[in-house]
């Protein structure tokens, strides 16, 4: 299997998101979105890139995939081939950690406590002076070595994979949930701020 992990937009790059990672899709978007003579249909669309890859690139599982013999010869696809009681499977777990609710007023008030609470905003203007997308990338990957993919989980799929049994469900215990839910917060306020400077940059 062939994984992408160039860190430069191919020069014959175009909006197809299908032929890049997220890192040169960050990359391409913010180049692109400055040129005047993009049209405002296409700059809309570039915006609209940025804002969702600035977030996914912080959710660590968005930075690899885990390759098993038995269970995921082509990749665990950022945990989603992981099943787990409590969300269907490993990335839709990290996914839903900030919060599962769609209502635009939960987000503006949950965003609006973070930006009041001062060790908040202090860690969110640390990491608003790196803006380099692979670094993002590279934050996240150590992530998800270190925390998604952390002894309790990959204890229980070594287990799986020695009993070549196929995939089961992970009941993941509470210490792992709050440290992800923790760690999942920290990563929304990086965002959150880094995705507020990059947008100026592109304005």
């Amino acid at each position: 299997m062939t994984v992408n992990v160039d860190m430069e937009p191919p020069d014959d790059a175009i909006i197809d998101a299908a032929r890049m990672n997220v890192v040169q899709a960050i990359r391409f978007a913010t180049k692109e979105v400055a040129v005047q003579q993009v049209s405002p249909e296409v700059r809309a669309l570039l915006l609209a890139w940025i804002f969702h890859n600035v977030g996914d690139i912080h959710q660590p599982l968005h930075s690899t995939a885990l390759f098993s013999t038995q269970l995921s010869p082509e990749g665990d696809r950022g945990g989603n081939s992981v099943r787990t009681r409590q969300a269907g499977n490993l990335h839709a777990l990290w996914d839903n950690f900030p919060g599962r609710s769609d209502s635009y007023r939960d987000a503006s008030n949950k965003a609006l406590m973070f930006v009041a609470d001062a060790d908040h905003s202090t860690l969110g203007k640390e990491a608003a002076a790196l803006l380099d997308a692979r670094a993002w990338a590279h934050e996240s990957l150590a992530l998800a070595k270190s925390a998604a993919y952390d002894d309790e989980v990959l204890g229980a799929l070594r287990r799986m994979e020695s009993a070549s049994g196929g995939v089961e469900q992970i009941e993941l215990s509470e210490a792992y949930l709050r440290s992800g839910g923790h760690l999942a917060e920290t990563r929304l306020i990086q965002a959150r701020y880094r995705l507020g400077a990059v947008s100026k940059l592109c304005s």
